[in-house]
């Protein structure tokens, strides 16, 4: 398998290195090279992220971790306790029965992000399917619904991550559904 990995790149950068050396003039190469150049980063990119997760599988506390974490989410899921605003995680580290600091720990090993940014994220998705779902919902409706008491955080949260307003979201979902 990972033979698979290793092989790909391989001949993608050896067809590269064919097609430049055939092109009679030198923009057509810098052209070539950027424009391939585009097409297989992301694909270099993922390739890496699958051989640096065969080649490093979880281990005792981290594998452990991984599995409290999968407990955690899907209670934190299925009660939708993301949806309370105080939620805090004294509360959460009982879900799982581990000590804060380890609790951390687990969140940022599965997450990449803290608490705050997990739940967030759990909000703002939550917030997503509600504009979907109830489109004459107002944004400061849909901010606490979703557990964002605060509309001026929920802006910012909305538009760092999806890189717009949550307005200029439901309008681009309405023009969508008038096609």
């Amino acid at each position: 398998m990972i033979l698979f990995f290793i092989f790909i790149p391989f001949v993608i950068l050896m067809t590269v290195i064919v097609l430049i050396w055939y092109l009679p003039d030198k923009q057509s190469k810098n052209d070539l090279v950027v424009h391939l150049w585009k097409k297989i980063h992301p694909i270099k990119s993922c390739l890496q992220k699958k051989e640096v997760a065969l080649q490093i599988p979880y281990t005792g506390k981290e594998a452990e971790n991984a599995a409290l974490f999968e407990i955690l989410n899907n209670r934190v899921l299925a009660d939708k306790l993301y949806l309370n605003p105080t939620i805090e995680r004294g509360d959460l580290c009982k879900v799982i029965g581990v000590e804060k600091n380890r609790f951390a720990q687990i969140i940022r090993q599965n997450t990449g992000t803290h608490l705050i940014g997990y739940i967030n994220n759990l909000r703002l998705d939550y917030a997503v399917q509600l504009m979907k779902e109830h489109p004459q919902f107002l944004i400061s409706k849909v901010s606490m619904h979703s557990g964002l008491t605060n509309i001026r955080t929920f802006y910012r949260l909305f538009h760092n991550r999806f890189g717009m307003t949550p307005l200029e979201y439901r309008k681009s979902l309405q023009s969508k559904n008038l096609f």
